[in-house]
């Protein structure tokens, strides 16, 4: 029997302290760039020129690698870190033992990276995403007549771009900041959409686990 009760990861992370909001003196505008670790993500693809055409004086560019990237990648790590080390307004992201700035983060970019939705669903903020190949866990994919969410959602909680035309993130991040409420209700439509009960998952999971032991035991099971 299938309940409708909810998934208690959105939950949890819809409870957390601090949700979304921006760090106590924190000024101008935290762009956070963060990668998926599929070939050809964004690291590998683009990320100097997206902080090329989205450097700005009142702008701090968070570069986050995804963990298993930096596993995956050390000599590539070791040449980003390289490169960024002392770039004002840029800050590498790399200890995973610390919170992530990504809830006080204006705008998320990213490539396939679920991250996305933890960043929309979190603080009701917009992703770009770069259209680089995209992450295929299952090569037969097309053969289910169901267009995968990575696919119908990217255009719901952001806009995409093209990696062949990195230079339109530029004006659509700009967009973005200068317009901040534009996605929130989008966001939060297609959350109450896509989950049962958000917010409420464990409990209604619960209240289905005591009410069937209780009907069980008046049947005498």
């Amino acid at each position: 029997k299938l309940v409708e009760s909810g998934y208690p990861l959105l939950d949890t992370l819809l409870r957390e302290e601090g949700r979304g909001k921006r760090e106590e003196g924190q000024e101008g505008k935290r762009i956070m760039i963060a990668n998926s670790h599929q070939k050809d993500n964004i690291f590998d693809t683009c990320l100097d020129e997206l902080v090329k055409v989205l450097s700005a004086p009142d702008r701090e560019i968070v570069i986050r690698p995804h963990p298993q990237y930096v596993r995956r990648n050390p000599a590539k790590m070791q040449a980003i870190e390289e490169r960024y080390r002392n770039v004002a307004g840029v800050v590498l992201e790399t200890d995973f033992s610390k919170p992530s700035t990504m809830d006080q983060s204006d705008v998320l970019i990213t490539d396939w990276s679920g991250i996305a939705y933890e960043f929309a669903y979190k603080t009701r903020r917009p992703t770009l995403f770069v259209d680089t190949p995209m992450k295929v866990i299952n090569p037969e994919w097309r053969k289910i007549d169901i267009v995968p969410t990575d696919i119908s959602f990217r255009n719901e909680v952001g806009v995409s771009v093209p990696m062949e035309d990195i230079a339109k993130a530029g004006p659509a991040v700009a967009d973005m900041l200068a317009h901040p409420d534009r996605f929130a209700a989008k966001i939060d439509a297609l959350l109450k959409a896509q989950f049962f009960n958000p917010g409420h998952a464990g409990e209604v999971a619960g209240r289905y686990v005591l009410e069937s032991l209780i009907a069980r035991r008046k049947r005498g099971g």
